[in-house]
């Protein structure tokens, strides 16, 4: 069982306290180029850009499979990264209340949340949160973009102007929701 410190369910959150990395994740899938494409953008409680990856896959994904496979991406990110205070937030309710409910009804996911579950518990302080479209507009339109890669990518000090108007456009979408 997820530790109920470990998980937020359904509601927008202030900002992030000093030495939590924000998360943002989404996925998009693209029938027409038969490709599925994955954003995830790590901002610093400040609100700059720490790292974003864009992950393109030669597939038509299912969506809540996609999103669960992109929450656990970027809790492996986070990881690698060394960061033991983080928030991940999701468009995706669905996958979000998978994750904090632990009543999985979809059982081809059921090993994806497992993992979610075991890398949750390696962080010192971790929550996974819903946020609305309209709040996660910077990993959505990476995850657009990444349907178009040949290659994926992942930025870590220099981001494209697009990247960043975004990102902050959802930082101030969060503080919106937040009061």
């Amino acid at each position: 069982m997820i530790e109920e410190r470990a998980v937020q369910q359904g509601r927008m959150r202030d900002p992030p306290k000093e030495g939590v990395i924000r998360i943002n994740t989404d996925v998009a899938i693209n029938s027409t180029l038969i490709r599925t494409g994955k954003g995830i953008i790590a901002r610093h409680w400040t609100g700059d850009i720490l790292r974003a990856r864009g992950v393109m896959e030669m597939k038509i994904g299912e969506a809540l499979m996609e999103e669960a496979l992109t929450i656990r991406m970027a809790l492996q990110m986070a990881r690698r990264a060394g960061w033991g205070k983080i928030e991940v937030m999701s468009d995706c309710k669905t996958a979000v209340d998978m994750i904090t409910s632990n009543n999985v009804q979809e059982c081809h996911i059921v090993t994806i949340l497992k993992d979610i579950e075991d890398l949750i518990k390696g962080f010192d302080f971790c929550t996974v949160s819903f946020v609305p479209r309209s709040a996660n507009v910077g990993s959505h339109r990476l995850a657009q973009f990444a349907t178009k890669l040949v290659n994926d990518i992942d930025w870590e000090n220099n981001f494209p102007m697009w990247l960043i108007e975004a990102a902050n456009k959802d930082w101030r979408a969060e503080a919106t929701f937040c009061n």
